[in-house]
């Protein structure tokens, strides 16, 4: 069993560190719970915790136990995996603090970072719209985010949570869930039960499907049904089956299954329908690994998969810097359709080879990709970020 901060969120060392006078309150399905003298279950009760009833705690005492103080005075120990964390609104600040990085992330996409999570955590639809899709932090931004989003939904709670997440489309759970990754829905192992599945269960259940059936065409005729190896986003968890159906009657109509290569928390991919439904791009990767992208096309009553021809990539016969680099993976994602027939990708590919001084260079290099599949017809040109 994991302590409890990990469990959350698999927070850095620097936040957790900010969490250390940590409030809990008893969770779970049952009420009260007795205050032990000593952290195992034979030993002598010296107090009864009540439902809603405030308390300090420390996990001092290994990942299972805790040291717990009463407002009372009491001390004693409770299981770890029964407490759950409590905050109050006075925890998120009213205006962002000077230099804060996160503060910074969410001014460069227009809005107040405090002031945005305040609202969402006391319910405000809009608010917690803009706010759950924070789903692009790294660094301190990352870490401050990870920090108050946790206060977030313990304010907001399962029920007001869960709600929110049911009116919200497949991709947008799936951006939140990955946030929340670490213990909150997902060990690195299939073990025991995480912190999401015991104090959100309805979000969790939601956020953690086994099976999904979703990815609808525009004119609502097919879908997506994919059946997980398990519920819980565990690192080996992966697509067992994926099929497109005809929603109406559940027929299957092609066998996905094969496209599917990736694991854990990408686990679920990216489907990007054409406009007038006659098509698909179907992708399949993780972050910074190998992913890769085919397009299923209606052909009469069924669907027909076309892969990506080989490229003839702009500039690399001229490419010095890649001489002696070997390719390490390779990324095809869809971004959109331009037309019904042409879909554009994004192709990333990274590269390494080793300095004079036996350091390592990593080399990457991106294209965009122009791609009709009924014709054939690919064309890709690099991209140059400035």
């Amino acid at each position: 069993m994991k302590t409890l901060l990990f469990a959350l969120f698999c927070l850095s060392t620097a936040s957790a560190a900010r969490l250390h006078a940590e409030r809990g309150i008893v969770g779970g399905p049952a009420g009260a719970l007795e205050l032990r003298s000593e952290p195992r279950d034979e030993a002598k009760a010296v107090a009864t915790v009540k439902k809603d009833e405030i308390f300090e705690f420390e996990s001092t005492e290994g990942p299972d136990w805790s040291r717990v103080t009463l407002s009372s005075g009491q001390a004693g120990f409770l299981p770890t995996e029964r407490i759950r964390l409590f905050f109050t609104l006075d925890e998120i600040p009213e205006k962002d603090e000077p230099n804060s990085e996160v503060g910074d992330h969410a001014k460069r996409h227009g809005f107040d970072y405090c002031a945005t999570a305040r609202a969402a955590a006391q319910g405000e639809a809009a608010a917690m719209l803009r706010y759950f899709s924070i789903t692009d932090t790294d660094g301190a931004a990352g870490e401050g985010h990870a920090y108050y989003s946790g206060m977030v939904i313990h304010l907001l709670g399962d029920e007001k949570l869960a709600a929110f997440l049911e009116s919200q489309p497949i991709d947008y759970r799936i951006g939140v869930r990955n946030h929340f990754s670490g213990g909150f829905v997902s060990w690195g192992e299939d073990e025991g039960m995480t912190y999401g599945e015991r104090h959100f269960p309805r979000s969790f259940a939601l956020l953690c499907r086994q099976e999904i059936t979703d990815w609808s065409s525009p004119d609502g005729r097919y879908a997506i049904r994919k059946t997980f190896s398990s519920a819980r986003v565990t690192r080996d968890s992966k697509v067992m089956k994926a099929e497109l159906i005809e929603k109406a009657s559940g027929k299957v109509v092609a066998d996905l299954t094969g496209d599917d290569l990736a694991t854990g928390t990408f686990r679920e991919g990216a489907i990007l329908w054409s406009p007038d439904s006659q098509g698909f791009a179907y992708y399949s990767g993780g972050l910074a690994t190998a992913g890769r992208t085919v397009v299923w096309q209606q052909e009469g009553a069924t669907f027909v998969r076309k892969e990506l021809p080989k490229l003839a990539l702009p500039g690399r016969a001229k490419d010095t810097e890649l001489v002696g680099a070997e390719l390490q993976w390779e990324q095809i994602e869809p971004l959109r359709w331009t037309t019904p027939e042409t879909v554009e990708l994004q192709l990333h590919e990274y590269f390494e080879k080793l300095r004079e001084d036996r350091s390592i260079d990593s080399i990457g290099r991106t294209y965009t990709v122009k791609w009709h599949p009924a014709k054939g017809e690919v064309e890709a040109k690099e991209k140059v970020f400035e």
